[in-house]
């Protein structure tokens, strides 16, 4: 990595702590990540040359090679960051927003990075708001939580809401119709994975939300199509399908993409 006492620049600090961002998911950037790094750098750099922009973010990646020295080096660029102009740094703050909602989600570590970065920069205020406007779901990024669980904590929510209570034939369907979607998961297993489902329902309001959205993201056409006959099949165990279990299968399959449902 350049020295800071000559070559390195502001615009050095802004990408090192980009790319600290998308250390912390422990991935490698993807396409739409890199080239959203290079446009705000060429964009906060005072429109800079392209090549420069993606020069800075070559120096600033040789500079994430040192992973023992990483956490210091990003430490001295957001504190090198707060001695800019107001200006500047608001500017920086909404680039490392935009970055981090490329994807399309906000992960806790993302938030709560956002959050360190404002309280350093004297910026609470416009961390707040900048959160709270944006658009990006977010992630509980719980431990162990997989697409099973977004598809048992859509059974619970049906299942539950309908009548507000689990007859023991609806978890008795819900159980089969999980294990199907991973028949090598054995039974004690799905339970869990079911269980966990009831916990997070009941815990997090905007659970379902995000259960709903990452199925649409992450399921295959054909197999949304399989899972709105489970839900069918969960809405009717107890004999009767409510109106309440009919107007959430409708609306799934409309959001979904899909001219299905009761």
């Amino acid at each position: 990595m350049k020295d800071r006492s000559s070559t390195w620049t502001a615009v050095h600090d802004l990408a090192l702590t980009l790319l600290a961002l998308v250390a912390r998911e422990g991935d490698e950037l993807s396409e739409d990540e890199l080239a959203t790094v290079t446009d705000v750098l060429q964009l906060w750099g005072t429109d800079i040359d392209p090549d420069v922009a993606q020069d800075v973010l070559m120096e600033a990646l040789d500079g994430c090679a040192d992973d023992e020295r990483l956490n210091d080096r990003v430490a001295a660029s957001v504190a090198a960051l707060r001695d800019l102009s107001l200006g500047k740094r608001m500017e920086a703050l909404e680039y490392v927003v935009r970055v981090a909602e490329v994807d399309g989600v906000l992960t806790r570590s993302e938030v709560a990075m956002i959050r360190e970065l404002a309280e350093s920069w004297s910026l609470d205020r416009l961390g707040d708001s900048l959160l709270s406007q944006s658009t990006a779901s977010r992630h509980a990024e719980l431990p162990g939580w997989s697409l099973l669980h977004d598809i048992g904590l859509l059974f619970v929510a049906l299942a539950h809401g309908g009548d507000e209570e689990l007859t023991a034939d609806e978890s008795a369907v819900m159980l089969k119709r999980l294990r199907a979607w991973q028949p090598d998961r054995s039974e004690e297993g799905v339970y869990d994975v079911l269980r966990e489902a009831l916990g997070q329902y009941s815990r997090d309001e905007t659970a379902l939300r995000r259960a709903i959205e990452s199925i649409g993201r992450n399921v295959p056409t054909v197999q949304r199509l399989l899972l709105i006959e489970d839900l069918m099949c969960i809405a009717d165990a107890d004999g009767a399908t409510t109106l309440h279990e009919k107007e959430m299968i409708r609306n799934l399959a409309h959001g979904w993409g899909l001219r299905a449902g009761p």
